[in-house]
């Protein structure tokens, strides 16, 4: 069994987005199931596109916005990436390379 690394959303007590390595999964409690939302289990990568395709290296912290994009912490890529509503997962901020500056989108730097 995993280890989970982090849990996080809990809206009405329904459902969990949880990170484990190199994915996150939606656990919904009312249904008794647990899908992959992205990231491809067991890879690790920085490569953004549909989410079966796209990969993470220790995804961290999980946010949801109102309309059901997903924004995540890549911890070890030193990356924020979202994954869309459309089930697309992009790089918002980061250049990959950890330090502290502030800027847009790239040129960004911070550890998260």
């Amino acid at each position: 069994m995993k280890k989970i690394v982090n849990k996080n959303i809990n809206i009405n007590s329904n459902y969990f987005i949880l990170a484990l390595f190199f994915s996150l999964f939606f656990l919904n409690f009312n249904a008794q199931t647990v899908e992959t939302v992205a990231g491809v289990q067991g890879v690790t990568g920085n490569n953004n596109g549909v989410v079966s395709i796209a990969k993470f290296n220790n995804p961290h912290g999980i946010e949801v916005d109102l309309i059901g994009n997903i924004f995540v912490a890549d911890r070890f890529n030193h990356l924020i990436r979202k994954i869309d509503t459309s089930g697309n997962v992009t790089t918002i901020a980061g250049s990959g390379v950890s330090g502290s500056q502030d800027g847009q989108g790239g040129s960004v730097r911070k550890s998260v």
